[in-house]
């Protein structure tokens, strides 16, 4: 397993903002019930990237997997998705996330996803904490994975960053997260207007992050992404998915 480490508190305090129970309780519940839509939307996208994922993962000895913003933990299936053929004996998921509220709901979806028939052991930890001070070494994690995360981060950059930090070299970073249209004016005219109710309202998410912009200039060995729309998806619709290698 990777160690946990302590962080510098200076970052702590500069990344880790003071957050509401009760907030935090009603997102949480909010996450768990109102993403089954999104979650049908992507799954597809979901299911290809993560084969990509485990074929880059090393074979035949436990890998570590760290999920930055876990929230409910919506991609515990794919961890189980069918027999890994070649693949790690074990996986060791290091679950990221500044809102505890979050813990009951992705235990209980990692507890069903166990359920698919997989031989696969993985273990899940759970820890407190933000994408821009990942509590993990460098060189420590076999792959990242990110969704929806990097539009409510504090500093994309500084996140963006900290997962190439921690990851070993030539380790996958996956990530699918919603961005400002770069096709459609009138939506991403929308999605300016109605950014600042949307950081309000939904733990700190931006919708006029041009996240897939941070990411190329991170540093990585390679990008490979996609831009794509999920009709019916309003103001979330502009999508970016794809794999960076560190």
């Amino acid at each position: 397993m990777a160690p946990i480490v302590d962080l510098d508190p200076g970052l702590v305090s500069k990344y880790d903002l003071p957050r509401s129970d009760k907030q935090d309780y009603l997102f949480a519940k909010g996450m768990a019930q109102g993403m089954t839509g999104y979650e049908m939307a992507v799954k597809l996208r979901k299911q290809r990237l993560f084969a990509e994922v485990f074929a880059r993962l090393p074979k035949g000895v436990e890998a570590t997997v760290v999920e930055v913003g876990l929230g409910t933990f919506p991609n515990a299936s794919y961890y189980f998705d069918g027999e890994v053929k070649s693949g790690p004996s074990s996986l060791d998921l290091v679950g990221v996330d500044p809102n505890d509220a979050m813990e009951s709901y992705a235990t209980a979806n990692l507890a069903k996803a166990r359920t698919s028939g997989s031989k696969l052991d993985a273990n899940l930890r759970i820890v407190h904490g933000v994408a821009e001070a990942l509590p993990l070494p460098s060189k420590s994690a076999d792959a990242v994975i990110c969704t929806l995360t990097l539009c409510s981060v504090v500093d994309p950059e500084r996140a963006v960053a900290e997962v190439r930090r921690v990851l070993k070299p030539g380790a996958p970073f996956m990530f699918i997260e919603h961005v400002l249209s770069e096709d459609d004016p009138d939506l991403a005219q929308l999605q300016l207007r109605f950014n600042a109710m949307q950081i309000a309202m939904a733990d700190g998410c931006h919708l006029d992050r041009k996240t897939l912009d941070v990411i190329e200039k991170a540093g990585f060995s390679s990008v490979s992404a996609e831009r794509f729309s999920l009709p019916g998806f309003g103001l979330i619709s502009s999508q970016v998915a794809g794999i960076a290698v560190a």
